[in-house]
This record gives structure tokens, C-alpha cells and sequence, in this order.
């Protein structure tokens, strides 16, 4: 790993510029990093490895700790990845466990303090989950004891409500008509790649889709190995996977209680009655104002034209809407 040192600027005339140094390569000091203010203070990458390290054998764990080298080129960041084994959800109960998964950033060019995220990875597919878990600037010596704070938060996270965020995407039915027409929606996304998106179609087309998770594996999977760079990997994956978080509710999302329309059944009694049961959050017009349908895996959406999307109870054509979130939302959150 290389090791950074600071070494004195000067401006045109030769005179020192007393308040910013250059962060530089300390083997080969024409290879400069950054330029800091003084109050900077270099946390070398072994120093990061170490104290990784360190967390992670004084809380016994058993864990794999990969430093990833691409990170480690002109640039100077360093990019640690650590998979937990022992440490896994089954989501399916098919034997594919999502295990622990967190990964340390540092830098010596100033586009990341020292950054620990926590998520998950099953096989080699990153799991792309919101938030950090530590941020540490440039300011003060890393801690081993911040680190594993940090670890035991993320371990109980991860145990909790990652895996709770896990649960409630596979109770959300998605079938593969569903699935294709929230990806036809980020073709022409600014900052995604289409290319990245038609290999993500292509693995739908080719699987079996039934509930969120499922989509959401296909996603991370695709991306994961299709991406350039682990920058273009983590873009991607937070850009369609907010996305669908977006469009597509997941089931332990919590929502209002059911309002109770004229004739004193609720509007859950209606549905149950009239499409023998219905998944999905509908913003129905009443006097009573927005509520919720229950949901079945008998609806679906399907793509009747441009701007034009059908939910569908078998063959019988229940509502046309002309964006594909709509169509979702009256179809969409198991009750």
C-alpha cells in the first residue's frame, strides 16, 4: 500500500505558502495526491488495514478482509472489503445466505474521509443498502474503539433492520410484467448507464420473477458484475435500487389505516369483496381521502402502450393510468 507524506508549495516567486501543504506519495514525491489546508492529518492506508484488523479479531469474529488494489493507483484511495460468513440472513430459505458485508474507504486526494458502510453481499453480488455507519475527517488519529463501535452497530443493524428491509421485499409480489415496466422507467435515467439497465431486463427476462427481492437480487447481481469500476458499480446500484424503492413499496412500510367509506364497510371489506383481495397502496378518491387496498398476487400490471399501463386481474382489465408508478401504487402494498 502506499504511504503518503506532506511536503512543502510555493508560489511563482519561491515563497512558501505557510497555510497548505501537498499530500504526496511518500516513495516518489512527484506523485501528488492533493493539496490540504495545515490542519490536515494523514491517515496512512496500513494504519486503516490495521485497525481494521485489530476491531475485527478483538470481537473473535470470523471474517474475510479483501483490500481491494484498483483503489490503490494514482489516485491513493484504498477501498477494504470484509464479508462475514457466520454472519447471515436466508431470506428464502433456499440456502443462499446474504451475509454481512461492510467496506472501509480512505483517501489521500480528499474525495473520502475514512468511511465505514455497512450492507450486505450473497455470492459476489453486492447488496446495495442506504447509509454509513462511520465517517471519520482528516482531522484526528482513527480509533480502534470508534471501529468497533461502529462494527457492533452495523452487526446489529444488519440483524435487525436490514433484515427486516430483506423481509418485507420478498413479501412484496412483483412478477415479471411488473419488473420489466419499473426498468422501462430508468432507460432514459440521467447519471445510468442504458446498457447497464438492458443487461438488467435481460436477466428478468430470463428468470423467474415473483416478489421485490427477487428484482432487487437480479439488480445487484447484474450491476455488481457487469459495472467498470466499483464507483460505477455503487452509482448505479443506489441510483435504481432508490428508484424501485420508490416506485415499489415494500410491505413493511408502514401506511394509514384503512378510512371507511359510505355504507360503513372499510374500504379493505370493499376490496376483499370485490377483487378477492388486491396487494397494493391505493390512493383512492372517497370522502374519507387516501386508504388501503390488501393485496394478492392476482394483479398485475401490463404495458398496453406508451403511457398507457393496465392493472390486471387475470384478463379482466381493472384501471388504466398513464405512468407506471400510478399503476403500482393501486397495486402494491401487502396488507
Amino acid at each position: 500500500m502506499k504511504k503518503a507524506t506532506r511536503i512543502k508549495l510555493f508560489d511563482g516567486n519561491g515563497n512558501e505558502l505557510n497555510d497548505y501543504k501537498a499530500i504526496a506519495n511518500e516513495a516518489q514525491e512527484t506523485e501528488i495526491f492533493s493539496v490540504v489546508k495545515n490542519g490536515y492529518q494523514i491517515i496512512q492506508h496500513e494504519d486503516v488495514y490495521k485497525t481494521v484488523e485489530d476491531a475485527i479479531a478483538d470481537k473473535n469474529l470470523n471474517a474475510d478482509i479483501r483490500p481491494n488494489p484498483l483503489y490503490d493507483g494514482n489516485c491513493g484511495r484504498l477501498h477494504i472489503e470484509v464479508t462475514f460468513p457466520e454472519i447471515s440472513l436466508d431470506v428464502e430459505n433456499d440456502g443462499l445466505q446474504s451475509q454481512l458485508y461492510c467496506t472501509y474507504d480512505n483517501s489521500y486526494d480528499g474525495t473520502t474521509g475514512l468511511r465505514l458502510s455497512v450492507g450486505a453481499k450473497r455470492g459476489n453480488a453486492v447488496l446495495w443498502i442506504v447509509g454509513s455507519r462511520y465517517y471519520h475527517k482528516h482531522t484526528k488519529s482513527v480509533s480502534v474503539a470508534a471501529f468497533e463501535e461502529s462494527l457492533e452497530k452495523g452487526i446489529e443493524s444488519f440483524q435487525t433492520k436490514i433484515k427486516g428491509h430483506f423481509m418485507g421485499m420478498f413479501k412484496t409480489p412483483v412478477n415479471e410484467t411488473g419488473a420489466l415496466s419499473f426498468l422501462d422507467t430508468t432507460l432514459e435515467m440521467k447519471g445510468v448507464s442504458k446498457k447497464y439497465v438492458e443487461a438488467v431486463i435481460s436477466k428478468v427476462k430470463q428468470s423467474t420473477i415473483k416478489n421485490k427481492w427477487q428484482l432487487y437480487c437480479v439488480i445487484c447481481d447484474v450491476i455488481t458484475k457487469e459495472a467498470s469500476s466499483i464507483d460505477v458499480r455503487d452509482r448505479h446500484l443506489k441510483a435504481l435500487i432508490s428508484k424501485m424503492h420508490r416506485i415499489i413499496k415494500s410491505s413493511d412500510e408502514k401506511v394509514e389505516s384503512p378510512a371507511t367509506p359510505e355504507g360503513g364497510a372499510t374500504l379493505k371489506e370493499v376490496a376483499e369483496k370485490q377483487m378477492d383481495g388486491v396487494t397494493f397502496l391505493d390512493e383512492i378518491n372517497s370522502k374519507q381521502g387516501p386508504s388501503l387496498i390488501v393485496s394478492s398476487p392476482k394483479l398485475t400490471i401490463d404495458k398496453k402502450g406508451k403511457r398507457k399501463f393496465a392493472v390486471m386481474m387475470g384478463d379482466t382489465e381493472l384501471k388504466i393510468f398513464k405512468k407506471y408508478r400510478q399503476a403500482s401504487k393501486f397495486v402494491q402494498k401487502a396488507a
